[in-house]
């Protein structure tokens, strides 16, 4: 799993610090795990689920990180919602905001 994600981070960053050469573009067309901990999350956890993320919480105003840590976001307090950048991203949006990535 650790090689998987290490190589997914390396192709799949869409904006990397350093680019590497001659990654195809469909790397980037089917939206790979590159985030580190993110892929090592979706490949350890069974049943495999490609896209955690389409399914919201069961909470409303409950986010939920990669880390699996779930966190109070305020709809009115737009800081809140960057709780998981220290978290390893997030994994779900709350119940009462579903949609991850428009």
């Amino acid at each position: 799993a650790t090689f998987l994600c290490e190589y997914f981070a390396k192709v799949g960053d869409p904006n990397p610090v350093v680019p590497v050469k001659d990654v195809p573009p469909a790397c980037f067309e089917h939206y790979l795990p590159w985030r580190y901990g993110q892929c090592l999350q979706m490949v350890v956890k069974r049943p495999y689920n490609p896209c955690p993320w389409d399914q919201p919480t069961n909470v409303d105003d409950v986010l939920k990180c990669s880390d699996q840590t779930t966190h109070f976001v305020d709809n009115k307090q737009y800081d809140t919602w960057a709780v998981c950048n220290e978290h390893n991203y997030r994994w779900q949006c709350p119940r009462n905001y579903p949609v991850m990535c428009d």
